[in-house]
């Protein structure tokens, strides 16, 4: 079932990611997403980069969730699938 709001957006010009960027995630799926890149945000401050060693004692699960989108981001720029959406895509860069 498509929304009034998508059918807008597309046929305006807009591409179903842009007019709803996280449509295939749940409210949990983007909320962890979301604490997971409050993570990043604050590691990047701390040390000054993004480069999350994959065995970071201090917090595992981030530096896998790094690896994942790292992967995500990868197969978005070869033109393979990817769940990695363009706004968050963005805000990764």
């Amino acid at each position: 079932r498509t929304s009034t709001a998508s059918v807008a957006s597309t046929a305006s010009g807009a591409s179903r990611e842009e007019a709803n960027p996280d449509r295939t995630f749940g409210p949990i799926h983007n909320e962890r997403w979301m604490q997971r890149y409050q993570q990043l945000v604050q590691f990047v401050h701390q040390h000054g980069h993004a480069l999350v060693p994959l065995q970071y004692k201090a917090n595992p699960s981030l530096a896998h969730w790094v690896k994942r989108q790292r992967c995500q981001y990868k197969a978005k720029m070869s033109g393979a699938h990817s769940t990695l959406s363009t706004q968050r895509q963005t805000m990764l860069e």
